[in-house]
């Protein structure tokens, strides 16, 4: 007797699914926060040998797993042409950006801990900042622009050879 079941048991609410996602977005951007946080702390006050493994991996592999299962999807390639005729900056110039950026934040912290840790006088401290942050600018604003455009371009052709086999196999069902 199925008298009280509930019928329609998949049906969702696309305004609640919408929220959960959002709460989902915000909730990996503060755990990357405190993971970053965690990791330049670390860093800082015990030194290049400290063991950030954990937040590495807690940074990376989430962000590696959704661009993996994006592109195998066939969406990536389309929420950039959406990005993009939405927003003033390219992917590819936000790239960039981000590159310069992260750069100048390593930069800052690698210049403030070699002045505190190395130097012994004003002068020093100045001369050793300036010097580790022009090199780790040199050094890791190109690594850092060319593995971003590198991973958009492989991930974007990808997206791209996934919508069409997805074209294809709908052709071939008609």
């Amino acid at each position: 007797m199925k008298l009280f079941q509930r019928r329609n048991q998949n049906i969702k609410d696309e305004r609640i699914e919408n929220l959960k996602n959002k709460v989902y977005r915000e909730m990996f951007t503060v755990v990357t926060i405190i993971c970053g946080f965690s990791m330049a702390l670390k860093l800082f006050f015990i030194g290049l040998h400290a063991n950030v493994t954990t937040e590495i991996l807690v940074l990376i592999l989430p962000g590696l797993y959704y661009l993996l299962r994006i592109t195998k999807l066939g969406i990536y390639s389309e929420e950039i042409e959406m990005h993009d005729q939405k927003s003033k900056l390219s992917i590819s110039v936000k790239n960039i950006v981000y590159a310069l950026a992260i750069g100048i934040v390593l930069g800052v912290g690698f210049g403030l801990r070699a002045a505190i840790m190395d130097a012994s006088t004003t002068g020093e401290a100045v001369y050793y900042f300036v010097l580790v942050f022009v090199a780790t600018l040199m050094i890791y604003v190109p690594i850092i622009a060319f593995t971003a455009t590198l991973i958009h371009v492989a991930a974007k052709r990808k997206s791209e050879q996934m919508i069409n086999e997805n074209l294809e196999d709908q052709d071939k069902k008609w």
